[in-house]
């Protein structure tokens, strides 16, 4: 179990890294720019990482979903129940780091608090039911 475990956490990580780049990258670019400007470093018109902290983010997601989503590791675990259960994680990761953001960072905009809410609950549920059919089809 252990080996197909470690095949969809890369899968899953994969997922995260492209999913995420589509959307701040090219569908809600805009929206990121424009209320982070004063908080974050931009060049040539993007939002510039700290790329030594970026992989710690999905690697922190990934432990967090096999830590508190056990169903996505058992094949008999629906993926409704996937999705459901990992879109409250997802849910409560985003809300603590947004509304954190909101209450520490001068004039972080309440509208991109619930505009990331509502990406990473998407986002965690989605790389979820990925993972989940990724173990199921190497089980089979």
């Amino acid at each position: 179990m252990l080996i197909y475990q470690s095949i969809a956490a890369f899968v899953g990580l994969i997922s995260f890294v492209i999913l995420d780049y589509i959307w701040l990258a090219h569908i809600a670019k805009k929206i990121y720019l424009t209320s982070l400007q004063d908080i974050t470093v931009i060049e040539n018109g993007s939002l510039v990482p700290y790329l030594p902290a970026v992989p710690f983010v999905y690697i922190v997601a990934l432990f967090g979903l096999f830590f508190f989503i056990p169903a996505i590791s058992n094949p008999s675990s629906s993926l409704v129940t996937v999705w459901h259960m990992s879109a409250v994680f997802g849910f409560v990761l985003y809300a603590f780091y947004d509304f954190t953001n909101l209450a520490t960072l001068k004039n972080y905009p309440f509208s991109l608090t619930i505009i990331d809410i509502v990406w990473g609950t998407f986002l965690v549920s989605s790389v979820a039911c990925i993972m989940a059919l990724v173990v199921r089809s190497l089980i089979k």
